[in-house]
């Protein structure tokens, strides 16, 4: 990744392996090329039922052809994908430049949702320039955070506590807003060892549209990421993550 300046980060068009680098064709996340953009599937989970109120217009069909042709020819001509041929949906209420979904209906009528998101290509200069894609005020359903250290983590603990608290919701998507965006090479005090004991904590938000466990890591000094193969990292206000490390003000508040 490069800078623009001090102000502006620039995150890079996720790069497709090309047809003679087979093994990492195979290892390549789920994705799908849409009108120039690479869309990577998100973590974010949504049932069936709910699937129904955020999907939009169909976009297409995707060749399913990753495997077989120049991904580079087709970015402005096809819906490209290495999932196989499936059908592609607007999100309603999201910027088709961000999301798009997939919605294959099951054996037993019921649909499996998918969600892909592009957030790669793109210049920010501010947190909003990236989380204000995700559309989070007055949206969220409830957030949970994890209390286990990692090593807890790893060894499938699950020890987390919700909070619906508007207070809290309200701050963190303000603290999102207002982060600013480093480069890792960038970032003064090495991240080697958030992965120690005490040093990061996950917060998994739920909307009111039915998206869920929409993924953060903060980090013990200050840094914040989205989703789980992050290229870019937020600093966030000392406060807040005091905060979080101090789990009884939330914990109360509700």
């Amino acid at each position: 990744m490069r800078s623009f300046s001090s102000n502006a980060v620039y995150i890079p068009k996720f790069q497709i392996p090309n047809i003679q680098e087979k093994t990492k064709l195979a290892k390549m996340l789920p994705l799908i090329i849409y009108n120039g953009n690479v869309y990577l599937k998100s973590p974010i989970s949504i049932d069936s039922k709910s699937s129904k109120n955020i999907l939009g217009r169909k976009i297409g069909t995707t060749l399913g052809a990753l495997n077989e042709i120049n991904p580079v020819n087709t970015y402005s001509k096809n819906i490209v994908s290495n999932i196989g041929p499936t059908d592609v949906y607007a999100v309603n209420g999201y910027d088709e430049d961000f999301r798009i979904m997939t919605n294959i209906t099951l054996a037993d009528g019921t649909n499996h949702p998918e969600i892909y998101e592009c957030l790669n290509g793109i210049t920010i200069t501010t947190g909003n320039d990236f989380f204000g894609k995700l559309n989070l005020p007055g949206n969220i359903a409830n957030a949970r955070i994890q209390t286990q250290t990692f090593s807890e983590s790893n060894n499938e603990k699950e020890n987390f506590y919700s909070t619906s608290d508007a207070n809290f919701l309200n701050s963190f998507v303000r603290e999102l807003d207002n982060s600013t965006p480093y480069l890792l090479e960038n970032i003064e005090n090495p991240l080697d060892d958030y992965k120690n004991n005490d040093k990061c904590k996950k917060i998994f938000l739920d909307l009111k549209d039915g998206s869920k466990n929409i993924p953060f890591t903060i980090l013990r000094n200050g840094y914040i990421y989205y989703g789980d193969y992050p290229t870019i990292y937020f600093k966030i206000g000392t406060n807040f993550t005091n905060e979080i490390w101090d789990e009884s003000p939330i914990i109360n508040a509700n």
